[in-house]
């Protein structure tokens, strides 16, 4: 694992890489609050086999803000994710995401269905609950984070984290010192609430709201939903991941939000088997 500044779009993208330039390429994205450092359990595993680059979002981490100024950001994000790919070389390349991550993953495929080839999803209530559901859970997730922006401390961060795990011995202690780092970053607090008002206006962002278009998908996807997840709930999940026709569904007992924190090596294999083309029958859905 190592850090790459990449520059997409006038924007400076700070970047956790692993593997070698030449293995297929894999574009990890982190959720709502987050930065590419949650992504620190798995990413070296993946990089044995893939060409593997984590960027921050725009507005998160220490990747610059942009020219978001308000309004959706889902649309600039596609737009920077894909310039990241632009920046590196990748005609075609698989995305993973987590959370809101796992919501841009698939706007980044019906951005450019040729290009983005398979997707993994792990527990997101951004692609799967109702109106009401989804912006509960944008509710919860902008005050957890400003909670810790206003008191960025080990605790605060610890909390934050704790209300979105099974089990809170889980969350590396490194984790929540990078992230108390970031969320006392000057400028952060004010961009970071830009873009979860933009998030959470309903009627502007409804072109891109998948709930309910999970069919418009083309390409393989794995789903990886925690079964006691207390945002993205899994029936939700399960009638999504009905809709479409290439599609494999693995539950993880005893996981709440992050199961690539909680679960490391079961996501780790799960998304190997997968994205080396692993049929993966145990894991398809009954007719």
């Amino acid at each position: 694992m190592r850090i790459a500044y990449i520059e997409s779009d006038g924007v400076n993208t700070r970047c956790l890489t692993a593997g070698e330039p030449g293995r297929p390429p894999l574009m990890l994205i982190h959720g709502v609050g987050s930065s590419c450092d949650s992504w620190m359990k798995i990413i070296d595993g993946l990089g044995e086999h893939f060409h593997v680059v984590a960027p921050d979002l725009i507005g998160h981490g220490l990747t610059q803000l942009g020219d978001y100024s308000g309004g959706p950001p889902q649309p600039v994000m596609v737009k920077h994710l894909h310039g990241i790919a632009d920046a590196l070389g990748w005609r075609e390349f698989s995305v993973f995401g987590s959370s809101y991550g796992a919501l841009l993953s698939v706007l980044c495929h019906m951005a450019d269905k040729k290009r983005v080839t398979k997707v993994i999803m792990l527990g997101s209530a951004s692609a799967t609950m109702g109106d009401a559901e989804r912006l509960a859970s944008f509710h919860a997730a902008k005050a957890a984070a400003v909670a810790t922006m206003q008191n960025p401390t080990i605790e605060y961060a610890r909390k934050r984290m704790g209300g979105m795990v099974y089990d809170v011995a889980c969350i590396p202690e490194a984790l929540l010192y990078v992230q108390m780092n970031i969320f006392a970053r000057p400028g952060l607090a004010e961009g970071f609430e830009r873009l979860m008002d933009g998030m959470m206006d309903l009627e502007a962002t409804r072109p891109w709201t998948i709930t309910g278009r999970f069919g418009e998908i083309e390409c393989p996807l794995l789903m990886i939903w925690g079964a006691n997840d207390p945002h993205a709930k899994i029936d939700k999940a399960l009638e999504a991941a009905r809709m479409v026709r290439d599609v494999r569904f693995i539950t993880v007992e005893r996981c709440g939000h992050v199961p690539h924190l909680e679960h490391p090596e079961r996501v780790q294999e799960a998304a190997r088997r997968f994205l080396l083309g692993d049929e993966m029958a145990e894991y398809r859905l009954a007719a």
